[in-house]
């Protein structure tokens, strides 16, 4: 999904009404054209028949207004339509400590209880003794 970023999103247009079995690589092909393509995040699966669409993220924000030219254009009897996004692409992020993924840290269950004991109930008290 887009993020917030709004110098990113001058230079990402989205890509509706994408075939089936269309990939990243045709998708680079097709905008490579408009200038330098960062970034392609493509949603929807590639076998199914939800409709997909696709962020493409430009260098410059010119480039992704020249894509924006080619709204209409057919890729495998399919009408695209390409637009200016209203935000960036979401890159997630990960911090990474000791060279591995850091998540925040679970509470444990122990005498006193809390979230996840054995026997506790939805605030970390077991039923009926609160």
């Amino acid at each position: 999904p887009p993020a917030n970023n709004p110098e990113s999103a001058a230079r990402t247009v989205y890509v509706g009404g994408i075939p089936q079995g269309v990939d990243e690589h045709t998708l680079n092909a097709l905008f490579v054209h408009c200038g330098q393509v960062t970034q392609i995040r493509l949603a929807g699966k590639a076998d199914g028949y939800s409709a997909r669409f696709a962020f493409v993220e430009f260098a410059y924000p010119q480039q992704a207004q020249t894509a924006v030219m080619l709204n209409g254009i057919t890729l495998q009897d399919r009408q695209l339509k390409v637009s200016m996004a209203k935000s960036s692409i979401n890159t997630p992020t990960l911090s990474f400590i000791g060279g591995a993924p850091s998540r925040p840290p679970r509470a444990q269950g122990g005498a006193q209880g809390g979230y996840g004991a054995p026997g506790a109930g939805a605030y970390g008290v077991a039923p009926g003794a609160a």
